[in-house]
């Protein structure tokens, strides 16, 4: 017990849930005929509270249609079964861990909205989580893969796809949005991430589900799988897989990058532009509904960031539009049918301007029509900028521009991501809390800042596929940073002979393969199909005077490390492949780029069949700049 709440931090709790219903256990809701929904004989007496004495034959209704009742049994019976596992599972893990000096975290299953499910659920993500020190959320099975937002994709589930904007739109900030507004929180929102999916994962890919994360507010990270049993079946990759994982040397970069944006995050207030209303009770009621990820998409696609918020804290939200500290310009209510009269009265009494969301076609209740805007959800952002402004604006008119707003201390960070894996995308942006002035331009990744200023308000940002920065500024100087300015080169196209070597990362031993000067994808059919490990090329360059000089190495897969005469010049894990090689010496000079691939192309293991298997190794062209 002496190492309680130091060495040992606490206990975690993976994936918790009723378990009724083992067949189609993922998709269940109430009023499917045939279905299994949890039962204990204390529940009849608690439900006449609220059904009357007939409660035992209204019970019909979480299986069948018998009118409005129906309604009522489902929300009463649903409402006390996820209140009942909150106090008698999460409640009591949550009093004795703190009562013996450690935290209690974890997750529940959320996939495709089984959070307000039971089966594979807990009914009610908000109150199953109410009780943990930290929020927790997971990400695994092929949840999201880059290049996919918009279209549903296959994963290795008994549900066997995505629901995208399930994925993309509500999962993170579930997670972000429980840190923020409970207080035991203390800000601290939890992901178990990148195990389970498959050995074709590799650490771009790793940086995209990071980034995708952290700018939906996520702060805290289980990287999840280690295992020391050689060759682990169970969730990989894993990540040093008994020395054989030749990408295992990049993963720390990405570990450290984690660290840095993680820290930026925490310890602060999150900035939204929105409250979303959680929608467990539409999902029980089974009734026509718009659900809330739809809302989600359409904001954050126009740079309007949210949370999600439960019924249950509307009645704290207090006079200034704050919970928790965080203010709330607005509450959005996905609409549905049948919305019970508790939920229907926090929103009438709520003290925050109320806008009810629809899909075409939609009915809304005359107590809510009468009193509130009522906004097709196609026209929710614009009607949002128009009535509460924004926080962001860009001249980017695409969908794949990512930010999150945090201030700390009187320092304002803004995160910046791009998920779009195939484009640079190149913008300018403005920002709410910034007229202007100098501000600092933090690229977490290289672990690199530069000193900006802007006389408009204007900031310009380049990010391309798999890249973000952070934009700060306030209580915060920037000096003795290099301003941030825009070099112009000179190109010159490398076609030098390259002598080709390959390595299985479990020998370290490199066998010639090829020598030509066309470069290709070594896993190609005709090549090394079935490669994991090093790829070598070695080649001559002379240049005729020193100077600053960029390597661009072009389309490569997927990290590469670049020697200068027998000197380590740098790392990359995500494109662009650029290094800094002004260590050129006058005349010929010896270059070495080594290029690692995942373990996929070897394991091609069942989780992987999933995955995209790009090209490996460096394809080119190769470039290299000198600075005029």
């Amino acid at each position: 017990k002496e190492y309680f709440g130091n060495t040992f931090r606490g206990f975690f709790s993976d994936e918790p849930a009723f378990r009724n219903n083992a067949k189609n256990a993922f998709a269940t809701d109430t009023g499917k005929p045939f279905s299994h929904y949890p039962w204990h004989n204390k529940l009849l007496p608690m439900l006449k509270k609220d059904l009357g004495e007939n409660a035992r034959s209204l019970l019909a209704g979480l299986w069948y249609d018998i009118g409005t009742d129906s309604d009522r049994v489902r929300y009463a019976y649903m409402d006390l079964i996820s209140k009942e596992y909150s106090h008698n599972f999460c409640g009591q893990l949550g009093t004795w861990c703190r009562e013996h000096g450690i935290e209690y975290i974890g997750h529940v299953i959320e996939d495709n909205n089984t959070h307000a499910k039971t089966t594979h659920g807990t009914a009610h993500f908000f109150r199953a989580m109410a009780h943990q020190d930290m929020s927790g959320i997971d990400i695994v099975l092929h949840q999201l893969i880059p290049g996919l937002t918009e279209c549903a994709s296959a994963g290795s589930v008994c549900y066997e796809h995505m629901e995208n904007d399930f994925f993309h739109y509500a999962l993170g900030k579930l997670g972000s949005s429980l840190a923020h507004m409970d207080a035991r929180k203390k800000g601290r929102a939890m992901c178990e991430i990148f195990g389970a999916f498959g050995w074709a994962e590799g650490t771009k890919y790793m940086k995209y589900l990071a980034d995708h994360m952290l700018v939906r507010g996520i702060n805290y990270y289980v990287p999840h799988a280690f295992s020391p049993k050689p060759n682990d079946l169970d969730c990989p990759p894993n990540f040093y897989q008994s020395g054989e994982n030749a990408l295992f040397k990049y993963f720390g970069s990405i570990m450290d990058y984690m660290q840095r944006a993680c820290h930026l995050l925490s310890d602060g207030i999150h900035i939204p532009m929105a409250a979303l209303l959680y929608d467990s009770e539409a999902h029980w009621i089974g009734r026509d509904r718009l659900p809330l990820e739809k809302c989600g998409k359409v904001l954050f696609e126009n740079l309007l960031d949210y949370d999600i918020l439960p019924a249950d804290v509307l009645d704290f939200i207090d006079d200034c539009g704050c919970l928790n500290g965080e203010y709330y310009p607005c509450l959005i209510v996905p609409y549905y049918d049948g919305m019970p009269e508790s939920i229907l009265r926090k929103i009438l009494t709520v003290k925050l301007p109320v806008v009810i969301a629809v899909k075409p076609g939609m009915t809304v209740a005359e107590e809510l029509r009468s009193r509130f805007p009522v906004v097709e959800v196609s026209g929710l952002a614009a009607f949002i900028r128009e009535k509460f402004g924004a926080d962001v604006t860009a001249d980017y008119d695409g969908i794949f521009l990512r930010h999150y707003h945090y201030l700390r201390g009187g320092v304002h960070t803004y995160m910046f991501s791009s998920e779009d894996v195939h484009n640079t995308i190149d913008t300018r942006v403005r920002l709410a809390a910034f007229s202007g002035g100098e501000y600092i331009l933090y690229d977490a990744m290289e672990n690199k800042a530069w000193r900006g200023f802007s006389e408009d308000g204007s900031i310009a940002l380049e990010l391309p596929p798999y890249h973000s920065l952070f934009v700060l500024f306030g209580d915060i100087s920037a000096e003795g940073l290099e301003v941030l300015e825009q070099a112009q080169y000179e190109e010159r196209v490398l076609a030098p002979e390259f002598t080709i070597s390959v390595a299985e990362e479990k020998t370290g031993v490199f066998t010639h393969y090829k020598t030509t000067d066309k470069l290709f994808n070594i896993t190609g059919r005709r090549e090394l199909p079935h490669f994991s490990g090093n790829i070598r090329y070695e080649f001559a360059l002379e240049v005729d005077k020193t100077g600053s000089y960029v390597l661009d190495l072009g389309c490569l897969n997927e990290a590469a490390e670049v020697f200068v005469n027998g000197t380590s010049v740098g790392r990359k894990l995500i494109p662009p492949y650029t290094f800094e090689v002004s260590a050129l010496k006058e005349g010929k000079n010896d270059l070495c780029v080594l290029v690692s691939n995942h373990s996929g192309y070897r394991e091609r293991d069942g989780f992987s069949q999933y995955l995209n298997f790009e090209a490996s190794g460096m394809m080119g062209p190769v470039i290299l700049k000198r600075k005029v």
